[in-house]
């Protein structure tokens, strides 16, 4: 059987997606191994699964651009740089070492990726962030606008699109920079980083993108990636407690300090209504709301166990937390506050899975709205859901991958 690498980060939103491939991967009998590009020499254990590190130069993933909104910041040029010639020349050492037959890379990691291309070696991308795909009216990075309908819609988009293609200047010239030194042909467009491998497995599904014919053939969706860590502490129902369950899920990356307090805001609102509310949070405290104030606790419970018997989950947007809820078909209020998460909130509110609620107005009035209008949108949830795991999840990734293989 084949040598198969995987390349990201030891971050959970990056990491996750890739465990249950490299464990269905290594079920089928593949030799898998995954490396993971740490900024501090450190290593990440992965249980059953072989891991190593990639000593990489710390990026400055705080260093944002001027006072632009959240949605339209981008990692300055020297972080970008830190994905780029340097994990390129570490993908080689790799290569060299382990002689993979197939390389799964996070597409965060681009130099990792130009690096692939340039060797000619069988690889494929795992797209667990919302699609980079330009088409049919659609511009998939932004703050969360709907779809164009209207003239003055499809102006602004323009408007938006030039004023972001201005800003990935800096970027695509140096994914060029690289591109060149490799003896590969420049990006016109920094989307490219998502057209240009032969393989894009996207943990996702149909029914959770913008309607559209124009996908690239290289693209498979196989719906979510669903997995906890082994050492979360699982969820037991209370059987004599009938209150509907309400999950509020913090990110892993902790968001800027004015939307620091939004779980707190979010409980407090909460606290009085006929609800049993559990927040995991980044910190892994437990808190659970039984009818009065927050009571901190310190295991978190595994959200496999726990979406199950929730009526509604409460989280700041991630692709991962969104994808798992309705992955049960748990209706979803996402307050996105950073990144892409304003377009993973879009898709929530265009499925008919849930709401987004504004992070700039979490008013108690306006929580408790949202988690009551959700909770009304629990069919389009399960219909999200069904797609969700209708799309194949890991065995359809490892199909996809042994088909470039053979």
């Amino acid at each position: 059987m084949a040598r198969i690498v995987a390349v990201t980060m030891p971050v959970a939103g990056h990491l996750f997606p890739f465990v249950p491939i490299c464990v269905e991967l290594q079920r089928r009998g593949h030799d898998v191994a995954i490396g993971l590009g740490t900024w501090n020499g450190g290593s990440v254990v992965v249980p059953g699964i072989e891991t190593f590190p990639i000593s990489l130069a710390t990026p400055d993933h705080r260093a944002l651009e001027g006072d632009k909104p959240r949605w339209a910041q981008l990692p300055t040029a020297g972080a970008f740089a830190s994905y780029g010639e340097p994990l390129a020349e570490r993908l080689r050492e790799i290569m060299e070492r382990e002689n993979p037959a197939f390389v799964l890379i996070d597409p965060k990691l681009w130099g990792a990726m130009a690096l692939a291309e340039a060797k000619r070696v069988p690889w494929a991308i795992v797209a667990h962030n919302p699609l980079f795909f330009r088409g049919l009216g659609v511009d998939p990075r932004g703050p969360g606008w709907p779809p164009p309908r209207t003239l003055a819609a499809r102006l602004r988009r323009r408007l938006l699109r030039f004023a972001m293609n201005l800003e990935t200047q800096e970027h695509l010239a140096e994914v060029n920079r690289v591109r060149k030194r490799l003896s590969l042909p420049p990006f016109m467009r920094l989307d490219e980083l998502y057209t240009s491998p032969p393989l894009v497995l996207a943990t996702t599904a149909e029914p959770f993108e913008y309607p559209r014919s124009d996908w690239p053939a290289s693209l498979k969706f196989v719906g979510p990636m669903v997995w906890d860590t082994p050492d979360e502490e699982p969820f037991i129902p209370d059987s004599a407690d009938p209150r509907p369950v309400i999950l509020v899920a913090g990110s892993t990356i902790a968001p800027e300090p004015r939307f620091a307090g939004w779980a707190e805001a979010v409980l407090d609102a909460l606290s009085d209504e006929p609800f049993r509310v559990v927040a995991t949070l980044p910190s892994e405290r437990l808190r659970t709301v039984p009818g009065g104030p927050a009571r901190p606790e310190r295991k978190p419970f595994s959200h496999m166990s726990i979406l199950p018997h929730t009526s509604c989950v409460i989280c700041h947007g991630g692709p991962g937390i969104v994808q798992k809820a309705l992955w049960y078909g748990v209706p979803v209020v996402a307050v996105p506050f950073a990144y892409d998460r304003f377009e993973v909130a879009r898709r929530v509110v265009i499925s008919e899975a849930g709401v987004m609620l504004s992070a700039a107005e979490l008013t108690p009035v306006a929580i408790r709205a949202a988690v009551r209008t959700a909770m009304l949108r629990a069919e389009g949830a399960a219909r999200v859901g069904t797609q969700f795991r209708a799309a194949g999840g890991a065995p359809a990734a490892a199909d996809a991958i042994e088909a470039q293989l053979t």
